[in-house]
């Protein structure tokens, strides 16, 4: 499937690394109901993976966790769905956990197929819930592949899409990019 990509995405596409964060700003029902709890724009957030494929043709994906489980999607798919649909954020690892971005990436990889938390994320609507790694939603997801390399206590709370950044994760800068 071609798919067309907007300037933006095509400029920093190259500069994106293993385990950086992704983070997504839709209109959609279920976006609108996120943003009215959360008081943001920000509604989903995935990891991007690159991967060798063969004859060393190399994609970048993203690893997120959607209504299907957690999985793999190419990166320039989603970019061009979100086109009319909303915007998407691009967040570097901050610099003293850059090199560990393979290994927090490589967690998520492990689990792909794993469901999708429905139950955690309508309890996180009420009160927080802490990382379960049987089920997760988008967020809890990328606080679970950093959790040990962060050193993030048990019972951290899974965060919102919009707390993945700053001083709560601590593992992605604030200020992002938009590649959409």
């Amino acid at each position: 499937m071609t798919t067309a990509t907007p300037k933006t995405y095509a400029k920093h596409r190259n500069d994106i690394r293993t385990g950086d964060l992704i983070l997504f700003e839709s209109k959609d029902i279920i976006s609108r109901m996120v943003s009215w709890k959360t008081k943001s724009t920000i509604t989903h957030a995935a990891m991007a993976f690159w991967l060798e494929q063969p004859l060393r043709n190399q994609r970048l994906f993203i690893l997120e966790s959607v209504l299907t489980g957690l999985s793999l999607n190419y990166l320039s798919n989603r970019v061009a769905w979100y086109l009319p649909h909303g915007d998407m954020y691009w967040h570097k690892i901050l610099p003293k956990f850059q090199e560990m971005g393979p290994t927090a990436a490589n967690v998520l990889l492990k689990n792909v197929g794993t469901f999708y938390d429905f139950k955690d994320l309508i309890v996180q609507s009420i009160t927080r819930v802490t990382i379960n790694p049987s089920k997760l939603f988008c967020s809890e997801a990328v606080a679970f592949a950093w959790k040990d390399i962060a050193g993030l206590p048990d019972d951290f709370v899974a965060p919102y899409p919009s707390e993945m950044t700053g001083e709560r994760l601590g593992v992605y800068e604030k200020e992002g990019i938009k590649i959409t």
